[in-house]
């Protein structure tokens, strides 16, 4: 049977495995009100939405399409386009056979990432009420160009061997949390209809004053859980990784 009735808790419960709770699903309880500790707003949502939108003007920028044969450092192969020398992704051909969907075969393209990325919100207190830090994440495709973004949002291999002033920030306090501070952390899979093998690392890391300052840099923004719950009700304002963390919040699976 493809259908199972769940409790909240229930799911709760399986967000803290990897690999078992699917996008769609995340985005759907991201839309569920907060748990009790995070619905205290000392803020209007107005004026988170405000700032969303005096960053989304400052941002702005042009886009055109260009043909695939303009593009440099891309190589077409039998099944897969990439880039010299792998990075990032590359775009790949498969056939599909399913016994439950609206027909039985098909062919497209998916685009696969060739390493796990990692999406984290910094969270702590003020006034004794729970904060995310949330950062504006601009993106090629996004209808408005800009998003309500979790703090961290990359690949971490990439920035490896660089030097702190080069590196995302707060990416250092996430990935030198110690265990008491991570509330929560667990693999997911992004949506497979469009991606090939996209899991990401997600977590919500604790911190104090000194890697998250109550002023933190520009394009960053403390909101507690309930006003990010009501403006990603609103629809196209608050991007699908930092749905899924909500998601984590608004089922109880963590409470902060």
């Amino acid at each position: 049977m493809d259908f199972r009735w769940l409790t909240l808790d229930t799911i709760a419960a399986l967000l803290h495995h990897d690999n078992l709770v699917n996008m769609d699903s995340r985005t759907v309880l991201s839309c569920l009100p907060p748990a009790p500790e995070g619905s205290g707003d000392p803020a209007p949502v107005r004026s988170v939405e405000d700032w969303l939108a005096a960053e989304r003007a400052r941002l702005q920028r042009r886009v055109r399409r260009i043909a695939l044969r303009d593009t440099e450092g891309w190589v077409r192969t039998a099944d897969s386009i990439r880039r010299v020398p792998d990075r990032g992704f590359r775009v790949v051909a498969v056939a599909v056979e399913a016994g439950n969907r609206e027909v039985p075969q098909w062919t497209q393209p998916l685009f696969e990432p060739l390493l796990p990325g990692l999406h984290a919100f910094v969270t702590r207190r003020f006034s004794g009420v729970p904060h995310l830090l949330v950062r504006i994440g601009a993106e090629i495709g996004l209808a408005q160009g800009a998003e309500l973004a979790p703090t961290v949002s990359c690949v971490p291999e990439y920035h490896r061997d660089r030097p702190p002033g080069r590196r995302p920030p707060f990416l250092t306090t996430v990935e030198t949390a110690p265990p008491g501070r991570i509330r929560y952390t667990a693999v997911h899979s992004e949506e497979g209809g469009r991606f090939l093998n996209a899991v990401s690392r997600y977590a919500i890391v604790e911190a104090d004053e000194t890697p998250a300052p109550p002023r933190p840099p520009s394009g960053y923004r403390w909101v507690t859980p309930g006003q990010l719950s009501a403006v990603a009700r609103r629809g196209g304002r608050v991007n699908v990784q930092a749905r899924t963390l909500l998601s984590v919040l608004s089922t109880g699976a963590v409470r902060l």
